[in-house]
């Protein structure tokens, strides 16, 4: 996952796996140690160390060293040392995710299939708990600058995979398919509203950035002729003082016909402005202004950010819509299997395939409005990436390896949640270690 981060291509991975290599054979002899450690009992109280150093390799040491390297060698990478800090804390973020979600998302979740907690309460507790980690790290890899095109496809992937899996699972479990499509029918509005509004808050934010440096400047600049005012002789001060009180000797003589031709302007251009303001609310200026809102190129453009920053945006946008469709469908359909496998009825196959097509619909027609609402109002670049060579390639390959590495380390949670709720009088005070004795992960501390 991180050689095909680096490289944007497998055959670039495989050739940088030749260089590196020695970078993860530790990885290779922790794993090894604590896959030991977990079937030795004499050994556990030492788990909790081999699973610091692994998580302190994994997350820090080995990406830094690895980038470091293609930092040095590779000619798409200007800025050296900012790329390998931005890569490394990406992977940083990426294991934390990993971690926090094996330790205390999973736990709550077996809990919840086993009838201990209410199901929505884990749904709000995972988007909640996990959103702006999630933001956090999508927004470092929009910002990333140097390196291949496509080195963003994985490390967007994953934790897309993720984020969408788990509330999938909790929804594919529900026993009434009218359940089914309501939670699905809430989860595409959800998803549509937060994807079209992404665009539009990172420009907002790079305005507040903009507002925010001006406003540090202006003060800068008021303050440096305050301290050259204070440094004027008193002689000029008593001659301002004394030119300041005639004016205001003027001013006030002239104070009321002021006051009543502001009077006049103001009742004059109350009655222009009810009759004009309904008309000039939607004239062509006003809807080309609105065009030229939403149009996010430009804005780019106004706001002075990297070109590369739309091409991050619109694979952003194509992994979640990829993820989220891959992961309802196969999530769908491994409940479905293990209902038959447990219980085989034929009408309550029916009756689940046709829920799912509903499902699928229902998340392909949100799909494609936010897909022509992108393209057509925000003017994103999204039909231009997709020809790129190699881009769906690396899309795919990212998702399956993401969704590859979640259910090999989670598959004994996730088979338990189904057979929990399809016969919880057997499986569902059952343990992961009960269940899958072999099962070993560093994670598993006692």
């Amino acid at each position: 996952m991180v050689l095909l981060t680096a490289e944007g291509s497998l055959r670039g991975a495989l050739h940088r796996l030749t260089t590196t290599w020695p970078f993860f054979a530790p990885t290779m002899i922790i794993h090894v140690g604590g896959a030991v450690f977990f079937h030795v009992e004499a050994l556990w109280p030492y788990r909790i160390i081999i699973a610091g150093c692994f998580y302190v390799y994994v997350g820090l040491v080995q990406p830094v060293m690895v980038f470091r390297q293609v930092a040095l060698t590779s000619r798409t990478v200007v800025r050296k040392r900012l790329y390998v800090m931005q890569m490394g804390l990406v992977f940083l973020l990426i294991v934390t995710y990993a971690s926090s979600t094996r330790s205390c998302f999973l736990p709550l979740a077996q809990d919840a299939a086993s009838g201990g907690e209410n199901k929505s309460i884990v749904v709000i507790t995972w988007l909640v708990a996990m959103s702006p980690l999630v933001a956090l790290l999508m927004a470092l890899v929009r910002s990333l600058r140097d390196g291949p095109a496509l080195q963003t496809g994985l490390a967007i992937s994953y934790p897309a995979v993720a984020f969408v899996l788990y509330p999938r699972i909790v929804q594919a479990e529900m026993q009434h398919p009218s359940s089914q499509v309501l939670t699905s029918l809430i989860f595409a509005s959800f998803d549509l509203l937060t994807d079209m509004a992404i665009p539009y808050l990172m420009l907002v934010s790079g305005a507040a950035k903009r507002a925010l440096v001006r406003c540090l400047s202006s003060w800068k600049a008021r303050r440096k002729v305050r301290h050259q005012h204070s440094n004027d002789t008193s002689h000029t001060i008593a001659a301002e003082d004394t030119a300041e009180n005639a004016e205001e000797t003027i001013t006030d003589k002239q104070l009321p016909a002021k006051l009543l031709s502001r009077l006049s302007t103001t009742v004059l251009s109350f009655y222009t402005g009810s009759r004009t303001g309904a008309s000039a609310l939607f004239s062509r200026q006003s809807l080309r202004s609105l065009s030229s809102f939403l149009d996010v190129p430009t804005r780019v453009v106004q706001f002075k950010l990297h070109p590369i920053f739309l091409r991050r945006l619109s694979d952003q946008m194509h992994a979640y819509g990829l993820a989220e469709l891959t992961v309802l469908i196969l999530t769908n359909a491994s409940f479905i299997t293990l209902d038959q496998v447990v219980s085989p009825s034929l009408p309550q196959l029916l009756e689940r395939v046709a829920g799912l097509l509903i499902m699928v619909l229902i998340e392909v027609v949100f799909e494609g409005v936010l897909f022509v609402w992108l393209v057509r109002s925000a003017n994103l670049p999204l039909l231009r990436s997709m020809a790129e060579p190699g881009f769906m390639r690396m899309y795919v390959l990212g998702l399956a390896i993401g969704g590859g590495i979640i259910v090999l380390r989670g598959g004994p949670y996730f088979v338990l949640w189904h057979l929990s709720t399809l016969d919880e009088s057997r499986y569902g005070q059952m343990g992961t270690q009960e269940f899958c004795p072999y099962h070993s992960t560093l994670q598993d501390l006692p």
